[in-house]
């Protein structure tokens, strides 16, 4: 229900762009290591299982408190999280899982 709200709320907040500078995006990352040409589609293994999502907020000015309240609210805080290490490290755990069958 929490991914909803913020569907509804980023899509409303990014319409609104220009005035309240503020931008969110959920992503379910994927990678691959071939046929890496753009145009052919987004596809490739996941980054994260299934169930697990990135959200990403920017904004420009500070963040409005109702937002924040929200995400204080169910414990969403912020974290680092690195693309190409985590891509990097399930590659090296299938090769490596791979070589010890």
């Amino acid at each position: 229900i929490i991914g909803i709200i913020f569907h509804i709320l980023c899509q409303f907040f990014y319409r609104s762009l220009f005035f309240l500078q503020l931008l969110c995006s959920f992503c379910n990352l994927r990678y691959r290591t071939h046929d890496v040409d753009l145009r052919n589609g987004s596809f490739g293994k996941l980054l994260l299982p299934g169930n697990q999502y990135i959200m990403e907020i920017k904004t420009a000015f500070a963040m409005p408190l109702w937002l924040a309240k929200l995400l204080d609210e169910n414990k969403i805080y912020p974290t680092s999280f690195s693309k190409y290490g985590t891509a990097y490290k399930l590659d090296l755990k299938a090769a490596l899982d791979e070589a010890n069958n």
